[in-house]
């Protein structure tokens, strides 16, 4: 009999209770093994079970979950069930047995719960015939035919089995069977029943909500969870916490809420590993890491499954989450190197044909059958892991194994009655039409993904799926491209997708935010791609044109076609004059469609700008190209522009100089390029003390700047193998003195100049410029403005509790007043107290050079609090910020030298924008802007500056700066003591803008 009077057996209550009590302050460990002690000597008895056995056997099972002592747990179960067969407690044994199932459900070993479930035919039936409606199992339970149970067994067993049948249900799909008979359940665990009908109450509440979850009904879990949160005590129950969290984090993830689902996950770790749980670890750790993958921090996911696997390889029992570390170790692999899911690539014909040349395109191979081999009792979580195996493939190019995924996720699931899988299905039906009629060049499959994908946005609206639509706009914007709608109706949809995934971003702090946006197309992005397609479409055309005439030209080949058979030679001639005078015209229609484009994405990054610190709406204008042979006979003659673009998945160089306008189209990915820079900057940590560092005689420190600089150089020259800078640098004609570089994104942060070319630095071979836009011109000063006239001299020398003192800045400004009086420039000095925002504001504008030697500081999306750190006397500090900069009128001003730590380092903000104190000066008015990337030694940086200042006398701008970091490799510095010859003395210097003489203008 299942009743609930201890009084039998002290011993076994009080045991019981010190567990508790245990369990209770989160001794989890501890409680686990006084259950198992109490279980194990029960074991050896043959007969008086009784029902205190019970209550130790949930208590066991259930932290054996947690503990992820599965094989032990099911084989203490399975002695137990047979040792109470034995002693004909069937009760008992009929208890232990559903405790069984619902732990190999933990497993995830659906088929060993079916089995088991089977082997309760003689008593409860044929589950497969059962009615499953609510007056159906009303009559069901009618029919059951346990032994020697009573009306209070029946309760508790019909409490358990409705559970164990529950799960079953959701596991294979069948939710609202799983609701029906989950919630005929519930009926067995109310307040007026037995504790063991109770204790089942948490756990069916928590797979209602999950049914719902993973049906679809997003609105209706949002309820459940909302009442399920004050039913369980957060302190006594963090078991039930956990489960919650994470119920409600996946909630998020299928809202987009994905800042909400990170936090919640790392708030799982923590309590997991408070309580010392290793399954809810293990658990926690694989949740995180599929999470940081979506937002594309692949370095930092694949840590967390490095460690994961270490922990589940050292775990007896745990094959199943060693095979999911794997699978999620191969999707980071994919994902740091292509877009995977969420960002599919729009390709032309020829480059996917050119990658499936290199594909078996029979069957699965090993590697992929893997994510078939992965088993669960979550049927979404089965789903999801072969959508990710289809979206690998696609990001791969290999149509014919993504069909056979799509064929074999279409025959497994679409029987489920879950809302979310069926529309997610839909979603993959219309993605590879797409893709296969971009393929095959066949409209007909664009058409028809056209037409699902538009049908499906009215139900992912009404499901609230958002990063579901955003995926479907994106690709509906690309089918609607190529099927010639509307411009009107394109640019909506644009629009729509912008403001889904400023939705999708908007729960993501600002670093998040960046590493999400990196593979996610926005609307002005998806025009350039568009128009980089047409480009290689037309330079490909180029190189074909001497095999024969184009198709294009269809008149000039049927005549060329007539005479030929008429005159052979004369079919020859026509031939060999019309491909004369159509290579020219093709290269120049080529060279317009670039000026276009280069001239358009100038546009576009000032539209950034402007939106970025003004905080404006301002959208790129579609304007007349100006005149291509300007931007060609105009440049200057012994200097090159090279020009980058960073998208989602490839990166476009121009080159131009004087007669040569050309271009290249780097395959790679925004994620791998920003992975190279920042594995750049992290070996640079070492350097973190400021300009007050006193580097001499600090044989240490030189000891690790040499060994930074090893291992920077040989990821600096893994980055210019990426962008392929050898084999453009090798194409610059011979007379090419400088280079005018223009970055773009993380690629403002590199040091180019420390970039070996042919056995030398590329300081040794040109001089360096950096600018914001391809503009061949610099916009010249006001010559009303001569240099002498005025210039403002800047200096905090103050530290405060947030910012260090920088006691190099006196001796530096001793060094500018000089020179300024050599000159005979006139100048206003600035310094602590004297230096604050209104007296700045007031004379800066009026200046035509600067020399600021004070902190900056960054705040990611406030340019308000993004700025020059002014520090008084007082140690009271002020930010004169981007945003009142970008307001000056700063057309006079000349030059601007920022002499203080990270003065030229450029944030990415989430809107891919890359925000810094150069560029709002240039875009403010400033003719050119030198500053560093990073922090330098105090004593180099006062030597630098003057070197620079001295070299101005007789050099242009660029080239001073070349001379100078030409003195530092040469060890050449005035009044400098320190080995200067390592790059990271020299490299971060950047001149940006007017590269031209700054005292003869």
């Amino acid at each position: 009999m299942l009743n609930l009077d201890f009084n039998s057996f002290d011993n076994i209550q009080a045991a019981y209770l010190t567990a508790e009590n245990e369990r209770m302050r989160g001794n989890f460990l501890n409680a686990y093994d006084i259950y198992a002690n109490i279980l194990f000597q029960r074991l050896s008895k043959t007969s008086a079970f009784t029902a205190s056995d019970t209550i130790v056997i949930q208590s066991f099972a259930d932290l054996a979950v947690l503990f992820g002592h599965f094989q032990v747990a099911d084989d203490l179960l399975h002695g137990l069930i047979t040792l109470y067969h034995q002693a004909q407690n069937y009760p008992l044994a009929y208890f232990t047995l559903l405790k069984r199932i619902n732990l190999v459900l933990d497993r995830g070993s659906l088929h060993q719960a079916d089995i088991l479930v089977r082997s309760l035919t003689p008593e409860i039936g044929n589950i497969e015939s059962i009615d499953i409606s609510a007056s159906g199992l009303e009559y069901w339970e009618t029919t059951c035919k346990w032994k020697q149970v009573n009306r209070d067994d029946q309760t508790i067993l019909f409490a358990q089995l409705y559970l164990a049948m529950g799960r079953l249900l959701c596991a294979n799909g069948q939710y609202n069977n799983a609701l029906i008979t989950l919630k005929r359940g519930l009926f067995y665990t109310g307040e007026s029943t037995l504790l063991l009908a109770r204790l089942n109450a948490l756990p069916i509440k928590f797979t209602i909500v999950s049914a719902y979850l993973e049906k679809g009904e997003l609105e209706t879990t949002q309820a459940h969870l909302d009442s399920l949160i004050i039913e369980f005590d957060d302190e006594q129950q963090p078991e039930a916490l956990v489960r919650w969290l994470e119920l409600s984090a996946k909630l998020n993830l299928l809202r987009g809420q994905f800042g909400q689902a990170l936090e919640k996950f790392q708030r799982v770790e923590l309590i997991a590993y408070r309580l010392r749980l290793p399954n809810t670890i293990l658990q926690a750790t694989l949740n995180l890491a599929q999470v940081l993958i979506s937002l594309n921090q692949i370095s930092q996911a694949k840590i967390y499954l490095l460690s994961a696997l270490d922990h589940a390889q050292a775990s007896a029992g745990e094959a199943e989450f060693t095979k999911r570390i794997h699978l999620l170790l191969q999707i980071a692999d994919a994902r740091g190197q292509t877009l995977v899911s969420d960002s599919p690539v729009s390709l032309s014909v020829w480059y996917m044909r050119q990658r499936q040349q290199n594909e078996t395109l029979n069957s699965l191979n090993e590697q992929e059958k893997q994510f078939f081999i992965f088993q669960s009792s979550n049927y979404l979580a089965l789903f999801e892991y072969r959508v990710l195996l289809f979206h690998w493939l696609l990001s791969r190019f290999d149509l014919s194994r993504a069909n056979i995924i799509f064929t074999a996720i279409k025959e497994a699931f679409s029987l489920s009655d879950s809302k979310l899988i069926q529309v997610n299905i839909q979603i993959l039906e219309g993605i590879l039409a797409y893709y296969q009629g971009t393929q095959n060049n066949d409209f007909q499959s664009i058409q028809m993904a056209s037409l699902i994908l538009d049908e499906l946005r009215p139900r992912l609206k009404y499901l609230g799926l958002k990063s579901e639509l955003w995926q479907v706009n994106i690709i509906l914007g690309w089918c609607w491209s190529r099927l010639k709608y509307s411009q009107n109706s394109r640019d909506i949809l644009a629009q729509e997708t912008q403001n889904l995934l400023d939705e999708l971003t908007e729960s993501l702090s600002p670093s998040d935010q960046v590493a999400y946006l990196l593979n996610k197309w926005t609307a002005d992005e998806e025009y350039i791609k568009g128009k980089i397609n047409q480009l290689q479409d037309l330079q490909r055309k180029l190189s074909t044109t001497n095999s024969g005439l184009t198709q294009k030209i269809t008149k000039v080949k049927i005549i060329h076609e007539l005479l030929l058979r008429k005159n052979k030679v004369f079919g020859h001639i026509l031939r060999k004059s019309c491909n004369f005078f159509l290579r020219p015209w093709l290269h120049l229609q080529l060279m317009q469609k670039l000026n276009a484009l280069v001239e358009h994405i100038d546009r576009y990054k000032d539209a950034l700008a402007k939106r970025t610190i003004k905080g404006d709406r301002t959208q790129v204008q579609f304007l007349p190209p100006s005149s291509l042979l300007l931007r060609i006979f105009t440049h200057p003659k012994n200097r090159v522009t090279l020009s980058f673009l960073i998208l989602p998945d490839c990166v476009l160089i121009v080159k131009t100089s004087r007669f040569l306008f050309d271009f290249e189209v780097i395959s790679t990915t925004r994620l791998a390029v920003r992975n190279v820079v920042k594995r750049w900057y992290q070996n640079i940590d070492i350097i973190n003390d400021g300009r007050d560092f006193n580097l001499a005689g600090n044989n240490d420190y030189e000891q690790q700047m040499t060994s930074a600089n090893a291992v920077g150089q040989k990821i600096t020259d893994n980055l210019a193998d990426i962008l392929q800078l050898p084999k453009i640098l090798d194409g610059i004609p011979k007379h090419i003195q400088a280079l005018t570089i223009v970055p773009d994104d993380i690629l403002h942060g590199f040091p180019f100049a420390s970039v070996i070319y042919k056995g030398k630095y590329l300081i040794e071979h040109y001089a360096l410029a950096i600018a914001y836009e391809s503009k061949n011109k610099p916009i010249k000063p006001k010559r009303t403005i001569p240099l002498k006239k005025q210039a403002l001299v800047i200096g905090i020398s103050k530290g405060n509790k947030n910012f260090s003192s920088l006691g190099g800045v006196r001796a530096e400004l001793q060094h500018i007043n000089e020179w300024l009086h050599s000159h005979q420039i006139n100048y206003l000095q600035l310094e602590n107290n004297d230096a604050h925002k209104a007296a700045i504001i007031e004379t800066i504008s009026k200046a035509s050079l600067l020399h600021i030697a004070c902190h900056g500081t960054f705040e990611p999306n406030q340019p308000d609090s993004s700025g020059l750190v002014l520090i008084s006397d007082s140690r009271e500090q002020e930010i004169l910020s981007l945003r009142e900069l970008s307001e000056i009128d700063l057309t006079k001003l000349r030059h601007a030298t920022l002499s203080s730590c990270w003065s030229a380092d450029h944030f990415i903000l989430p809107r891919r924008w890359i925000i810094s104190l150069p560029e709002t000066l240039w875009r403010a008015g400033t003719q050119s802007i030198l500053g560093c990337l990073w922090q330098i030694d105090d004593n180099v940086a006062v030597s630098f500056m003057a070197r620079f200042y001295n070299y101005l006398d007789n050099f242009p701008r660029d080239e001073a700066l070349r001379r100078t970091q030409l003195d530092c490799l040469e060890c050449r510095l005035p009044n400098c003591s320190a080995e200067t010859a390592n790059p990271l003395f020299w490299a971060g210097f950047n001149l940006y803008g007017d590269y031209r003489p700054l005292m003869r203008i």
